[in-house]
């Protein structure tokens, strides 16, 4: 039985082209309405960026990596919410993948951000870039008071984006998507 659907290209009216051409110009219009309409995901490039932690040790992000990174990035009101994130991922995923916290601190002064380092060094044991321009964050279309959390492949892309405090569905979907890029349904053992 045929299928049920005929496509008519004969709109097109372009009979100088070859109708396997008609067709791929077709799909891309198709492809570029839908992702205007928001109804796929685009496929967006990181940015390589260079970062001081709050032991004034400098941290280079840069692609290719070897492994899949997760990019976290929060301002004060955001990083309530970190937790909810940090400890499943690293849970479940270990070492297998990189978790890269960032902290947009924009508009502290100056005189402060030696105290800001400081509570940073005594809370917090893990490393954590300081975005003291806030240039990194805007870079990455942060989005203010809430956790923003990129998922990027091996090559640096960004592969799926998360805002806000983790739920246990949008945490499902966040492994989904990690798991895909590591080819496999559970996390690997490093």
């Amino acid at each position: 039985m045929p299928f049920p659907l005929s496509l008519d290209f004969r709109f097109l009216r372009f009979s100088h082209i070859p109708h396997s051409m008609r067709l791929s110009t077709f799909l891309a219009l198709l492809c570029g309405f839908l992702w205007s309409a928001g109804l796929s995901h685009a496929v967006a490039p990181a940015l390589d960026f260079e970062l001081q932690d709050q032991y004034g040790n400098l941290h280079r992000v840069a692609f290719p990596n070897e492994r899949i990174s997760v990019l976290v990035l929060a301002d004060r009101t955001g990083a309530k919410q970190l937790d909810s994130w940090v400890r499943p991922l690293h849970a479940r995923y270990g070492k297998a993948i990189d978790i890269l916290g960032v902290a947009r601190l924009a508009g502290v002064p100056t005189g402060l951000k030696p105290l800001f380092r400081a509570l940073f060094r005594k809370t917090l044991k893990y490393p954590v870039m300081l975005d003291w321009s806030g240039a990194i964050s805007t870079r990455y279309q942060y989005e203010a008071n809430l956790a923003n959390l990129l998922v990027l492949d091996s090559a640096g892309r960004i592969e799926y984006r998360f805002n806000g405090a983790a739920t246990p569905d949008v945490l499902k979907t966040c492994f989904r998507r990690i798991d895909g890029l590591l080819g496999t349904s559970a996390p690997r053992e490093e």
